[in-house]
């Protein structure tokens, strides 16, 4: 009984430990697709901004 308690709480750290994995590439992946966003929104405003003062 004790050698499949084992075995259960390997299998919950090893699916611990891939969640973590994808949680933090995902984390990366929206940042960069957040921040890009900013960055395109930022230069549109910009843009129409220095169309104006034109």
């Amino acid at each position: 009984m004790r050698k499949r308690g084992q075995s259960i709480l390997e299998y919950a750290i090893i699916l611990a430990v891939i969640i973590a994995v994808i949680v933090a590439v995902a984390r990366g992946v929206f940042r960069n697709a957040l921040q890009g966003a900013l960055n395109n929104a930022s230069n549109r405003i910009s843009n129409e901004a220095t169309g104006l003062l034109r």
